[in-house]
Order: C-alpha cells, then structure tokens, then sequence
C-alpha cells in the first residue's frame, strides 16, 4: 500500500519499479538485436545430413558393464533395451558431413558417451543409442546406429533421432515368439 508521502516507496514498490524499468530498456534492445540480425547476409545456407550410410557399417562406441535392462516404450509393443556404462576416457569419432556451397565437406568430432543403450526386437540387436557428448568442446546430440537390413552390421547413423523402424523389425514383431527360438 503506498504511503501517504509521495517521496517514499514500500521496497515491494520499489523491486516493482525496478522489475518495470527492466523490461523498458531490455525491449527496445531486443527489437534492434533482432532487427540487426534479419539484416545480416549469413552467406548460402548449410546443409547437414542427418543420416549417414556406411555400408560396411559403423564401429561402435566403446561401453562397459550392463547398468539395467527393460522395455523400451516409444517405437512398438515387445522393444526391450539394455544400458551398458560409457566412459568419459573411451572416445570415438563421429562424422559431420554438410553441403557447403554445393561442395561436401566432411569434418568429425570427438565424442564419449556416459552410457550407451542397444535396442532390440525380440532379442536381435537393432540400434543402439546414446548421448554423445564433445570431448573437447562443448556440443552433445543423440545419436543412432540402426541396422537397417538385419544382417547385424549397424549401416546407418542416425542423428538427432531414431528414425522409422527397419522393415526387418517390425516383421519380427509381427511373427509369433515361438517362431523365433532358433534365430
């Protein structure tokens, strides 16, 4: 409740002002950052590859012991998972393919993983997953080495997301489980 006295202000009413004053300058600052930054020519825009074949497939990431195991929700019924720990000390390289003024240009980055996770459909290993996190600088995105024709070489790398089940899969999950002992 103010004063009677014009000249004094309860703190409430002065953390207030100051709160008011805040968002007075910052907006106009924001309006010309932005304005500045749709002006600037930031060159052709780049490219990045978001899957990457490798037809003889792809070395995995070094992992350790078994963490936990169970059943992996989001993709379909009868997915399991295993975690196994990573190690900030093991690391492996990744690929970061982009098209650059209609040239290839292929650059890779350290990574380690705290722990990576295989994915699998009625016991045969389709994916496996991980956090993979910058070695040297400060970057991390989810990765994903995907069997996509089930003959257990990992072929695709899969960025940002697991893509589509492998057509593999979801005939596997479709088949009885009985059906499946001798594979």
């Amino acid at each position: 409740m103010p004063s009677n006295n014009a000249m004094q202000l309860t703190e409430r009413e002065c953390w207030a002002d100051v709160a008011r004053l805040r968002v007075l300058v910052l907006l106009p600052v924001l309006v010309l950052l932005f304005s500045l930054a749709s002006l600037a020519d930031e060159g052709p825009p780049t490219r990045r590859f978001d899957r990457i074949i490798q037809p003889a497939g792809w070395a995995l990431p070094p992992h350790g012991k078994r963490l936990r195991s169970g059943v992996f929700k989001g993709q379909a019924d009868g997915i399991t998972f295993v975690a196994f720990k990573g190690s900030s000390k093991k690391t492996f390289s990744l690929p970061h393919p982009s098209l650059e003024d209609g040239s290839l240009v292929w650059s890779s980055q350290v990574y380690y993983a705290d722990e990576v996770t295989r994915l699998e459909a009625r016991g045969k290993p389709y994916a496996w997953g991980m956090l993979a996190l910058g070695a040297y600088v400060g970057c991390g995105a989810e990765v994903f080495f995907v069997d996509r024709d089930g003959d257990g070489r990992f072929e695709e790398l899969d960025w940002y997301e697991l893509g589509k089940l492998p057509d593999w899969v979801t005939k596997r999950l479709a088949e009885p489980a009985v059906s499946q002992a001798g594979r």
